[in-house]
This record gives C-alpha cells, structure tokens and sequence, in this order.
C-alpha cells in the first residue's frame, strides 16, 4: 500500500470518528429536550443555545468558520446562563436528594 493511499484512509478512519462524536454529542442534545425541556426543568431557550453552540462548534471545525465577535458574545453569555441554570438544577435535586 502506497502512502498516498495509508494517508487516505487515516483522513477517511479520522473523519469517520468525528461524525460519530457528533451523532454522539447531537444524541445527548436530543436526550436533553426529551427528558430535562419536555420535563420544564429547562426552557427551549436552554435547548436552543445548546444547539446553537453544537452547530457552531461543528461549523468552526468542519469548515474552518470563524465566528464574529458579536457571535461569540452572544454564545458566551448564552453559556453564562446554561451554566447558571444547570447549577441551580443541580442544587435543587441536592436539596431534595436526588442527585445522591
């Protein structure tokens, strides 16, 4: 086998993981909706942003996309609030001991 050929089918094995860390990362997306949005414990705001930040992720890596300045603020702050509504869940299950 040439080296030509071994270097193809390396980008070919490293692309393929990739798509499967993303049908993995977008899976975990849609169990969120299911279970935590449907549920009311998150807004579809909270699931939106998630998936925003999945798109832009996959873009910037898959495309070489850089994101504006504007973009990366709006997805910092939207972080901001995930983060804080994931850590009040959190303390809420604690409280009532579910997360034990």
């Amino acid at each position: 086998m040439s080296r030509e050929e071994i270097q193809s089918l390396m980008t070919r094995a490293k692309r393929s993981l990739r798509s499967a860390g993303n049908l993995l990362d977008d899976g975990v997306i849609a169990a969120f909706g299911q279970h935590l949005v449907k549920s009311g414990r998150f807004t579809a705001e909270h699931q939106q942003s998630l998936q925003a930040a999945f798109a832009d992720r996959s873009e910037g890596e898959y495309a070489g996309a850089f994101p504006s300045r504007e973009a990366v603020e709006r997805r910092l702050e939207e972080a901001r609030e995930f983060v804080e509504a994931v850590a009040r869940f959190l303390s809420e299950g604690v409280e009532r001991g579910e997360h034990q």
